[in-house]
């Protein structure tokens, strides 16, 4: 049982968590809910939020390794796809890449979702 390890609640806590820090900002820009996160927290989004997508991309990708057969593909591609779009513009900002991919908050909500979603079904059913 997955939940029955301390490995597996951090990764439910931190899955909803990431769903949470991604889902208010994106409903609150839709005009769906009517309060958005302080203002320090958005202010940092796109940038302090990359690093925060890293070490969920990472943390799912450990998780995976002890997940079910299809749902272990399915995280460890996705979480490396998602570390790379997120390393990407910091390996720029330090000058490392001369190339970067344009990232708004918009994306960086849509990624803290999708990685919170697995992160979170990864730590329920790990094996």
């Amino acid at each position: 049982m997955a939940l029955d390890e301390l490995r597996g609640w951090v990764g439910l806590l931190l899955g909803l968590l990431a769903i949470a820090l991604g889902l208010i900002p994106l409903l609150a820009g839709l005009g769906v809910i009517g309060f958005n996160l302080p203002e320090f927290l958005l202010g940092i989004m796109t940038t302090f939020m990359l690093y925060f997508i890293l070490a969920i991309a990472v943390l799912l990708f450990i998780d995976a390794i002890w997940a079910d057969d299809m749902l272990q593909i399915v995280s460890m591609v996705i979480a490396v796809i998602i570390f790379a779009a997120g390393l990407i513009p910091i390996l720029h900002s330090f000058g490392v890449l001369p190339f970067t991919i344009p990232i708004s908050q918009t994306i960086v909500s849509i990624l803290l979702i999708i990685e919170g979603i697995l992160l979170a079904i990864v730590a329920a059913v790990m094996v």
